[in-house]
């Protein structure tokens, strides 16, 4: 059976994520978390990353890894503005989340 491929989608905290592992200051986190033997792990992060974003930039990066699995990591940004609504926000992460297993055939997405 194939590994699933897994892509952890998001804005500065996914960024930053990455760039931690890199550094090996931490010599627990590998990588690829240590997960070798059982998923294929890809990375996206860019910060000040909105849902809005993530549709305009990042679905050629979904596209390319063609997931099995995506975790989120996203809304923060979304919400930053005073006079953001949470159920807009939240109505966006919903449709993102049917277009990535409509169109992407994702089968599991995890909303961070």
């Amino acid at each position: 059976m194939p590994k699933p491929k897994v892509l952890i989608l998001g804005h500065s905290f996914v960024r930053r994520f990455v760039a931690f592992i890199a550094q090996g200051v931490d010599k627990r986190v590998k990588n690829n978390l240590d997960l070798a033997e059982s998923a294929q792990l890809a990375f996206q992060g860019v910060g000040g990353r909105t849902v809005d974003k993530i549709n305009v930039f990042d679905l050629q990066r979904v596209r390319k890894v063609q997931p099995d699995i995506v975790i989120l990591e996203i809304g923060s940004n979304d919400l930053c503005p005073r006079d953001a609504k949470p159920e807009i926000v939240g109505s966006k992460i919903e449709t993102l989340v049917q277009h990535l297993h409509a169109h992407f055939n994702a089968r599991f997405i995890v909303v961070c």
